[in-house]
């Protein structure tokens, strides 16, 4: 493991971020976006592994290969 970062559950208001209020949104309900953990693994030389954990992987539209509301940009 190269690095790991962990972040404890229920934290995921931010500073005073919500929730989207469409009805897709109601209906998987919170904690979807809630970061639990973010890890790095060294592969083939410099090629890094970045793995992300979060609370919950929703799936309301019943997609067949699943579906996760939320999306995840490392910069």
């Amino acid at each position: 493991m190269f690095f790991l970062f962990q972040d404890p559950l229920g934290d995921d208001q931010g500073l005073a971020y919500q929730y989207p209020r469409a009805a897709l949104y109601r209906e998987a309900g919170e904690g979807f976006a809630d970061l639990l953990a973010l890890a790095g693994e060294a592969r083939e030389g410099h090629l890094v592994l970045l793995k992300v954990r979060l609370a919950r992987y929703p799936n309301p539209l019943e997609g067949p290969l699943g579906f996760s509301l939320a999306t995840v940009a490392l910069f």
